[in-house]
Order: structure tokens, then C-alpha cells, then sequence
């Protein structure tokens, strides 16, 4: 430590050049497994977004990491559900990333993902509520009913529901809004 602070005391010019090496390093890579979950890894430097995920998700799980505690009422009710929770610290931070990201769609998705927000793509049969099975489109393994009924309440997710036969019965919808075309057809016909 004391001779990396002597370097950057001897070479301050070199401070910009070592913080854009450690920036050209970022990665973040996400694919899925034979079993069909999702994996990831990333490597960022502390000042290109590492320290911020970093701090994020410590007080996503903390006090549970040996945070602090907290005089506030409220910020010590916060604190006690999360020492509450069944979740591991890994899944409560996994989660927490998941609802960082949905979050983050759904704040401004033009600008994190282009003018198409994703949607996930349930594929169902006909089945009363909660019943039957669903399969999320390129997942190799069914998902409950329940899950289907979950996944078709929230946003982003695009329903596919077919027949017994294959037949497409709805495609459901991203958003409750006129699509492109139909503001076109619309626009035509009101003027």
C-alpha cells in the first residue's frame, strides 16, 4: 500500500493512465446454463460503476453484513425485515439486481435499451387460473401456473397463450397503449 502511494506521489501523470487501463478492463458477461438459469460475471474498476455497485448492494443486505444500526424508527424497522428474511445475503442482492434493472427499464427504457423495451415471452395453453404450465420462451423447463399468472400481471412481459391444438389464442401485450401501427391507422383515419 505505502509503495503504491508513493508511486502515485512520485507519477500523478500516471494516475489518468492507470484509471483508463483499469476502465478498458470492464466487462460484464451474461449467458445461460445448461440447466437454464442465468449466469453472469463482471469485472469494473471503482471509478467507472464499481464502487457504486459496490455500495448498492451493501446496503441492499445490510444491516444483515454488519452494517450499521440505526436510531431512526423507520431505518430501524428496515433493518429488522431485513435481518428477518430467509433470503441469503447473495439472494437478497440477486434480487436486488433483478429489481435494479426493472427499475431501471421502466424508468427510461429509450434510453437504456433502444425504442423496443424487452419483454419476456411467457408460452402457455389454455388453463383456468393457477392450473397447467407455461414455458418461458428459449427456457428448456416449464414454469408453474402460478408463475404464468405472475409473470402475465407484471410489465414487461409479453403472454403467448395457444390451444391444446398450437394455435395462438393471444399475444397479449406490452403495454396498454396503441401499438405503432395503430397510432398510424389512427392518425389516418381521425386526422
Amino acid at each position: 500500500k505505502r509503495a503504491r502511494a508513493v508511486r502515485d506521489e512520485i507519477d500523478a501523470e500516471g494516475i489518468a493512465v492507470r484509471e483508463a487501463q483499469r476502465h478498458s478492463q470492464r466487462y460484464f458477461r451474461v449467458f445461460r446454463r445448461s440447466d437454464g438459469m442465468i449466469n453472469g460475471d463482471f469485472l469494473l474498476a471503482p471509478e467507472s460503476g464499481g464502487a457504486e455497485v459496490l455500495e448498492t448492494f451493501q446496503a441492499i443486505t445490510s444491516p444483515r453484513r454488519g452494517g450499521p444500526r440505526f436510531v431512526d424508527p423507520v431505518e430501524q424497522e428496515r433493518a429488522q425485515r431485513i435481518l428477518d428474511d430467509e433470503r441469503t445475503p447473495e439472494q437478497q442482492q440477486a434480487d436486488g439486481f433483478v429489481e435494479l434493472l426493472r427499475l431501471g427499464v421502466a424508468a427510461d427504457p429509450r434510453n437504456l435499451c433502444g425504442v423496443r423495451k424487452p419483454a419476456v415471452r411467457v408460452l402457455t395453453t389454455t388453463m383456468p387460473e393457477g392450473t397447467g404450465f407455461g414455458r418461458i420462451e428459449g427456457h428448456p423447463d416449464p414454469v408453474s401456473g402460478h408463475t404464468v399468472d405472475r409473470f402475465i400481471c407484471e410489465a414487461g412481459i409479453l403472454p403467448i397463450r395457444f390451444d391444446h391444438d398450437g394455435q395462438v389464442l393471444n399475444v397479449g401485450r406490452e403495454q396498454r397503449l396503441f401499438t405503432t401501427v395503430q397510432r398510424i391507422a389512427l392518425a389516418a383515419r381521425d386526422g
